[in-house]
């Protein structure tokens, strides 16, 4: 089992977590990961927890086995998806921070 903590903080709430926009490509890779990974028992997530001051959300990914893992990581749809999720972070100042659990 690979488990990572996943952080997001931004400095202020004017721009929406990319989990809440209707952007077409993440609600592209939004279906993609879950008939892809989740459905088929490869990653599970938690649900996602705000603060009260909603500048910063948490959540787990944890997937069954380095196989699985190792599958999310070289899969060409994910890695085109995180090119454009990197770039939302940036112009709208949002800060990950990922953190593998042993």
């Amino acid at each position: 089992m690979i488990k990572i903590n996943i952080t997001l903080t931004r400095t202020n709430t004017a721009a929406p977590w990319l989990y809440e926009t209707t952007l077409p490509w993440f609600l592209t890779w939004e279906n993609y990961l879950q008939s892809t990974y989740i459905d088929t028992g490869k990653l599970e997530q938690t649900p996602k927890i705000q603060s009260a001051d909603r500048l910063t959300t948490t959540f787990t990914a944890t997937f069954k086995d380095l196989v699985s893992y190792k599958e999310y990581k070289t899969d060409a749809t994910q890695i085109d998806f995180v090119s454009k999720r990197d770039q939302y972070y940036q112009e709208n100042g949002i800060i990950a921070e990922y953190e593998r659990v042993l």
